[in-house]
């Protein structure tokens, strides 16, 4: 099955088996099982293309294959043909008259993606796809991109990508075929399993296989992207056609679509500021050598050697997360850092150091580009909102004094060792500054929690009763505070936060609050009342609520843990949290989410 296909490579090897078959390509594919990936990564592509051959009803297997991996190599069967392709183009042409054929190309391994050759016979392969074939081509993360820039230059489109993660599982078993001390592991950076056909869609269904239980499901959702967009999947997504070039770049890509959401979130809480890039606020923006006599450098800060690195132009590139420093490093003196020293009139250095290493600064940096590593441009690109230089002087001025905190906790705690009868003195310290701490560290988490965004286990409403447009009581807006807070008991818990609009703008509770209960007690007393009679008081130790100061507007912050047991809103009504809604079960479904859920026998 396999041996009849080599005829055309005998010109080039003298070395030929009793067949007349040049050895060095028995050696590797001779006969099925001969590969160099485990037995477990094996038998998930054994099946996976089995499975994919059966579902789109395709006749025959053809597999292509330049690599001494051997991918596909284990694939056997009838009308099962395995050819390598060396410089000839024999090989593509026999079979050609055929149809619906699944056409398997393992042609440029890892650690052969610098040579032009595998790229060359990908190309041909890839022409060689007509109406009613599908392709199946083997990539790694390093060379997707290429992989699929050949593709679309053939007029040959990507319909779906199946990553498989080469983690342990797949590789404990994985052959040394150079008997050589470290064993290669192929496609370590990643396999990708491009799927293509001649016919040209919007969309690529992105999908992760990682075990063989999964395979008929992954692929019958696929095909059911083929013909119409599902409302939801429930293993992969439909992104755009090239999109996606592997799933390191777009796990980046992911963290940096959600940077740039948070910061929209929070941008209210700036919007009085001036917004300015590094470049617009600098005086000087160079390289420049560190030395070690020169006097510290006024308003300046810099980003040390042990972050740096030349491109193939001998420009800097910093890695994603370069930090700044307000001083020069002493350690690697000889090489190059980067000074900007910044307008004293505007920014103090001291400020803007603080600034990118809060973590609204690092999401700036994971906002700017998908990339590993920046250039030059891309840091003085890099944003800062800038309060007035007084201020800046107070926020830095506040920085230290809890900077001093922090040692006089360390100087009381070494003090109580030292002399144990200063025990008193040093408790009544200690609980005042942690009473302090305790009030920031509430506003902090509630402030985060409004950067995320709404989530499955996180929801904000304007008011608690209140309508925002007639100020005016109304039933409904209390009934969704209430049901939402049902639901998050029923699920896996949440946080309520009222007073917030749906796209993280502060609104506040202070109108509602002075115009319905006249201080924050009764109105936390009107809270109580409202879930003690629409849930019941067995919730309580499920909940706790509270008041916070949010720049000056209050806002009601509910943090709801699962509760032990089924809660119902008025005794009837059964509510559980979807991402990110509220939504009401009965009948079947609710028994069946009560009994899964607590685990009701």
């Amino acid at each position: 099955m396999i041996k009849e296909n080599y005829q055309e490579f005998q010109e080039f090897f003298s070395e030929k088996d009793a067949d007349g078959i040049p050895y060095p390509f028995l050696e590797f594919i001779g006969k099925p099982g001969q590969t160099r990936i485990s037995k477990e990564l094996s038998a998930l592509i054994i099946k996976a293309i089995a499975i994919f051959k059966d579902k789109l009803k395709l006749d025959e297997i053809l597999h292509y294959s330049k690599s001494s991996i051997g991918l596909f190599n284990t694939i056997d069967g009838t009308r099962v043909s395995h050819f390598y392709l060396c410089y000839g183009e024999n090989s593509l042409e026999l079979f050609k008259d055929r149809n619906k054929q699944l056409i398997l190309c393992d042609l440029s391994a890892e650690e052969e993606m610098v040579a032009p050759l595998p790229y060359q016979a990908l190309a041909k392969c890839i022409k060689r796809i007509k109406e009613n074939d599908v392709a199946i081509i083997a990539a790694s993360e390093n060379n997707l991109l290429e992989i699929r820039k050949i593709i679309d230059s053939n007029d040959r489109f990507i319909k779906a990508i199946f990553h498989i993660d080469i983690n342990k599982k797949f590789t404990k078993h994985t052959l040394d075929f150079e008997s050589s001390s470290n064993i290669y592991i192929p496609f370590e950076s990643g396999m990708y399993l491009l799927v293509v056909d001649i016919n040209k869609n919007k969309k690529e269904y992105i999908a992760k296989i990682d075990a063989t239980n999964k395979l008929d499901k992954i692929f019958e959702e696929f095909q059911s992207t083929e013909h119409n967009d599902p409302i939801e999947l429930s293993f992969g997504n439909l992104l755009k056609v090239g999109e996606y070039n592997g799933e390191r770049q777009y796990q980046i890509q992911l963290r940096m679509e959600a940077a740039r959401k948070k910061l929209q979130n929070s941008a209210s809480d700036f919007k009085n500021f001036p917004k300015k890039t590094l470049g617009e606020i600098s005086v000087r923006f160079n390289f420049e050598k560190i030395d070690p006599n020169e006097s510290q450098k006024n308003n300046c800060v810099f980003i040390n050697p042990q972050y740096l690195e030349l491109d193939n132009y001998g420009k800097p590139l910093f890695f994603r997360y370069s930090k700044f420093d307000t001083k020069q490093s002493s350690r690697l003196n000889d090489d190059n850092h980067l000074c900007i020293e910044l307008n004293e009139n505007i920014v103090d250095a001291n400020y803007c150091k603080y600034f990118f290493d809060s973590e609204f600064g690092r999401l700036i940096f994971e906002s700017m580009s998908p990339n590993k590593k920046y250039s030059l441009d891309d840091i003085k690109n890099l944003w800062i909102y800038l309060p007035a230089i007084e201020s800046q002087k107070k926020i830095l001025s506040t920085i230290r004094k809890i900077d001093e905190s922090k040692k006089n906790l360390t100087n009381i705690n070494f003090d109580m060792v030292l002399n144990p009868s200063t025990f008193d003195d040093a408790t009544k310290k200690i609980n005042k500054i942690l009473d302090v701490f305790g009030e920031l560290a509430d506003f902090e988490k509630v402030k985060s929690k409004i950067y995320e965004g709404e989530s499955k286990t996180l929801e904000f409403k304007q008011t608690f009763s209140m309508d925002i447009l007639t100020q005016k009581k109304e039933k409904y807006i209390e009934d969704a505070c209430i049901k939402t807070i049902a639901a998050f008991l029923n699920s896996d818990g949440g946080t309520l936060i009222v007073g917030v609009a749906d796209n993280g703008d502060l609104i506040g509770l202070d109108i509602e609050i002075n115009k319905f209960y006249k201080s924050n007690d009764k109105f936390l007393l009107h809270v109580k009342n409202a879930i003690k009679t629409r849930i019941g008081e067995e919730c309580y130790p499920f909940i706790n609520y509270s008041l916070i100061e949010l720049d000056n507007r209050k806002i009601l912050n509910v943090d709801c843990r699962p509760s032990n047991s089924a809660i119902y809103v008025d005794a009837k009504d059964f509510f559980v949290r979807t991402n990110p809604a509220t939504d009401r079960l009965e009948g079947p479904k609710l028994v069946s989410y009560i009994n899964n859920h607590w685990k009701i026998n």
